[in-house]
């Protein structure tokens, strides 16, 4: 065992004993309000009965005892100043004075604490009072010194007993505990002021004007060092933006002591984030990129804000918030750079940048589906039109109208309906097409037209064609429907005639929906069964709705333009369509073309047009699903032509068209479910000599956007003349794989 430890030991019970002799001498103890200290006398009395501590030999404690002896004597007979006793035998009880009790007071930001160390000249024992079991510690580490003059270090238990600081533990040391014989500390009060001039000039002089006490800290809520050495106090404070001077003081319970140095406590400059990015260096197409600046941070706040330029153009076209990351899909082998902003609540900013080189996996892949020549009077034939591009049980799937070799007995006409589906989810094979059962069409000048989708799991179509008697005459129009037996329509039910009406007084049904869990179709009227497979429908009856009519919140909506140019969107009060909304205008500032579609986004429902006026390709979605508020417009291309064919792919908005300069067409999608940032757009495999041929010509060459297996597929119709001038026509798929 140590000879501190011994010491300790034998320290304590004596402490015991001395505190009660000298209470039994003071006025009133130790208690706040004490206005005398220890009698000198009984204290020396007391000095005599003092055994000598384990561990100190009896000559030192001899020596030791003598002098605080003679010390305390001639302390109790010599006039001092305040702080240094007084000239009769009861010493008074003060708190520590002086430039020695002056604690070295220091701010520590993290946490915002004031720290300061425990100043009592005398106080060898650091109980809070100046008494004879001081003499302990110095009789303990008696003769200790540091060899060279210079002070202990700092804060260790021999710089506390050291009370002339000459570097050494001697006869001298005592002399501190008689000059500060009865001094008590209760604890430490701390002040602060807005100016350094409320300050005491001199520790012991009184606070100035303007000070303020904020609080204190009882003598019990020391910090012991782990290591032992001087004890320590903490007080947490509140900086402020200007700035405030602090202090401490030690006190007895009624009198300040010494104070402290000050410091000034503010709040640090403001420090700007730290962006950072993090992503992967390489990928392949299909490239999905997760754009990830969650590591950034903000040294004094939060980052309230995230900002994306994706196309290294200084301009940050997405904010995200406070979502650290931004999703991008990349369709296009090339190197693509990305820089986010960020932003904290003291509105600094910071960036980061980087790059991702995309090489080439997937791709566009062109098939052709079925192909025709010139008919035998010479002339060109009349193209296939692709009336739907489906996913049928994982394998693309089309529906479309093509020229038969014999003319149908019931209508007398040339041309079929035909429904075909690859035999891989590629679409790299296509088999031999189904005529569905019992439909033939009329030519295709009489509108043949016809639309199609997967009712609960099956392909279905709607359409109308004409009957036509013995002579070729036509005899009615029929409203028909058909449901495939399977997932895969290989097998198809019966055609179940929905309406039959006059001559040529049904539009055909160009859109074909599901409502309210059963199909519907529309195109000038509207007709909805519950029964998936058609057996019973109401009759028709006529509404405004186009046939540009989607399901959105699950009820019918669709837009048209008034004005030939104002686009607005109208909702369906019921599955039936009996009663509808009042219509909302999209923009009346814009000059929407005849070419635009509609698309339900995220249960809202969202548009993309043609501007006639500023030759633009824009979308715009609501941000609510009645479609009465329109969020700001994104511009998709600046050069499209006004061909366009919108769908849903991989649940992302995403658009095909043409571009009149490039004379090509391009496929551009969303990042996002809600289309509030696009992918840079990518060329299609369609021959856009094609399409102007065909628009001179007077056929229409529909293109269908869909998506298969959650990739974008596109099928369209080409008409051509080959090398030797004879004219064809041809069903393409083009699948991205």
């Amino acid at each position: 065992m140590g000879r501190l430890a011994q010491c300790l030991r034998t320290a304590v019970p004596l402490f015991c004993t001395l505190a009660l002799l000298l209470l039994g001498s003071c006025a009133g103890g130790s208690s706040l309000g004490q206005t005398s200290g220890p009698d000198i006398h009984a204290a020396l009395v007391q000095l005599d009965a003092m055994p000598c501590p384990t561990g100190v030999s009896a000559e030192t404690w001899a020596a030791l005892t003598d002098a605080l002896r003679e010390a305390l004597a001639k302390q109790g007979q010599v006039p001092r100043a305040k702080g240094q006793g007084k000239a009769t035998s009861a010493l008074a009880l003060e708190p520590p004075h002086g430039d020695a009790a002056a604690s070295v007071l220091v701010y520590s930001a993290d946490g915002a604490l004031l720290n300061w160390g425990y100043f009592s000249p005398g106080d060898y024992d650091q109980n809070g009072e100046v008494g004879l079991s001081d003499l302990v510690p110095l009789a303990v580490h008696f003769g200790e010194s540091t060899g060279t003059g210079s002070p202990f270090p700092e804060n260790s238990i021999q710089a506390v007993i050291d009370g002339d600081g000459n570097g050494e533990l001697n006869l001298g040391d005592i002399i501190a505990i008689a000059a500060n014989f009865g001094v008590h500390t209760e604890g430490y009060r701390v002040y602060c002021a807005a100016a350094a001039a409320a300050y005491p000039p001199s520790p012991d002089s009184p606070n100035g004007a303007g000070t303020v006490y904020i609080g204190g800290v009882a003598f019990g809520d020391a910090v012991e060092p782990p290591g032992g050495g001087r004890k320590g106090f903490n007080y947490q404070v509140v900086p402020t933006e200007y700035g405030l001077c602090y202090w401490a003081r030690p006190f007895d319970g009624e009198t300040d002591g010494a104070a402290s140095n000050y410091v000034l406590v503010a709040l640090p400059p403001k420090r700007a984030p730290v962006a950072k990015l993090a992503y992967p260096p390489t990928a392949e197409t299909l490239a999905h990129i997760v754009w990830n600046a969650d590591a950034s941070f903000d040294p004094d706040g939060v980052i309230t804000r995230y900002e994306w330029d994706f196309n290294d153009d200084g301009v940050y076209e997405y904010d995200s918030g406070q979502v650290p990351t931004a999703d991008f899909y990349y369709y296009a082998p090339g190197e693509y750079a990305c820089t986010v902003r960020v932003t904290d609540g003291d509105f600094l900013t910071a960036t980061a940048s980087g790059q991702v080189i995309v090489s080439e996996k997937a791709k566009w892949h062109v098939k052709v589906v079925a192909e025709r020549t010139k008919d035998e009077s010479g002339m060109p034939v009349e193209t296939g039109v692709p009336l739907s591009l489906m996913d049928a049980a994982g394998h693309p799937a089309l529906v479309y109208v093509w020229r038969l070799t014999v003319q149908d007995p019931l209508t007398k006409g040339m041309y079929g309906l035909h429904y075909v589906r690859a035999e891989d989810t590629q679409g790299e094979a296509w088999p031999q097409p189904v005529l569905l059962s019992g439909m033939a069409g009329a030519s295709m000048n009489e509108g043949f037209r016809g639309a199609a989708a997967i009712v609960q799991g099956n392909p279905a179509v709607s359409y109308t064609y004409v009957e036509r008697d013995e002579d070729s005459q036509p005899v009615r129009s029929v409203l028909a429907y058909q449901r495939a037996n399977d997932a895969a329509g290989s097998e198809w039910g019966q055609r179940v005639i929905v309406d039959v009406g006059q001559i040529a007084s049904y539009t055909p049904p160009e859109c074909m929906m599901i409502v309210g869990g059963g199909p519907a179709v529309a195109a000038g009227y509207y007709c909805r069964t519950s029964n998936p497979t058609g057996g019973t429908w109401p009759a028709p009856h006529d509404t405004a709705a186009s046939d540009k009519l989607v399901v959105v919140g699950g009820a019918p909506c669709y837009c048209t333009r008034i004005n030939m140019r104002d686009l607005t969107y109208v909702r369906g009060l019921d599955f039936e369509a009996l009663s509808w909304a009042q219509l909302s205008l999209v923009d009346q500032l814009e000059k929407v073309g005849e070419n635009y579609s509609l698309l339900e986004v995220g249960g809202h429902p969202a548009v993309v047009y043609f501007d006639d006026s500023l030759d633009g390709l824009k979308y715009r979605r609501a941000s609510d699903a009645d479609g009465l508020l329109w969020d700001s417009m994104t511009v998709l291309s600046a050069e499209a032509d006004g061909q366009l064919n919108a769908a849903i792919v991989d649940g992302r908005p995403a658009v095909l068209y043409g571009d009149r300069i490039g004379k090509e067409f391009f496929f551009v999608a969303a990042n996002d479910a809600e289309g509030q940032r696009w992918s840079g757009p990518i060329a299609v495999p369609i021959a856009y000599d094609t399409y102007l041929l065909a628009r001179v010509l007077g056929y229409t060459l529909p293109q269908q956007l869909g998506d298969i297996a959650g990739l974008p597929a596109i099928a369209f119709a080409s008409y051509e003349q080959r090398a030797d001038s004879v004219w064809v026509v041809r069903l393409y798929y083009v699948a991205y794989y």
